[in-house]
């Protein structure tokens, strides 16, 4: 009697060289402001230029830097929209709810850094333009800094 032996096929796994942020290289990163009253949307602002990349993609993560303007010891709450569009055009493609609680007064080590895992990754064409803009629970502008999108090419 023949032996029959499974084979299992595995997706091609993913590498570092596979995975890039954007804006590419050493930037630091855009900045985005939210709207001047709570929950208001401030403006678009481009991650990704039109054309900039050639192939299809998928939009992994994101990171988003906060400052220390915000009062210590407060849940604060936000709303990031990744849009797709030329400007004016923008249509929201994911929307991430954040939270972060800023916790310095009691001593504790703080992170600057808000990072949100797309858990189903959202596949982009290629040449096309991406932008962010946030809403904040703040009754103010609160400005968030070094704004990337983690990504991972088609090709």
């Amino acid at each position: 009697m023949a032996k029959v032996v499974a084979r299992m096929a595995f997706p091609k796994m993913w590498t570092t060289r596979d995975i890039e942020a954007m804006p590419a290289g050493a930037v630091a990163g855009v900045s985005v402001s939210s709207g001047t009253t709570a929950w208001a949307y401030g403006s678009w602002v481009v991650i990704v230029a039109s054309g900039a990349i050639t192939e299809d993609f998928e939009i992994l993560a994101l990171l988003i830097g906060h400052g220390w303007t915000q009062a210590l010891d407060t849940l604060h709450q936000l709303v990031a929209q990744i849009g797709v569009g030329e400007a004016g055009a923008e249509t929201p493609v994911i929307t991430l709810p954040l939270l972060y609680y800023i916790d310095s007064a009691a001593g504790h080590a703080r992170s600057t850094i808000i990072s949100a895992i797309i858990l189903t990754p959202r596949r982009v064409q290629a040449n096309s333009r991406i932008s962010i803009r946030v809403a904040d629970s703040i009754a103010a502008a609160v400005a968030y800094a070094g704004v990337k999108l983690i990504i991972k090419r088609k090709g």
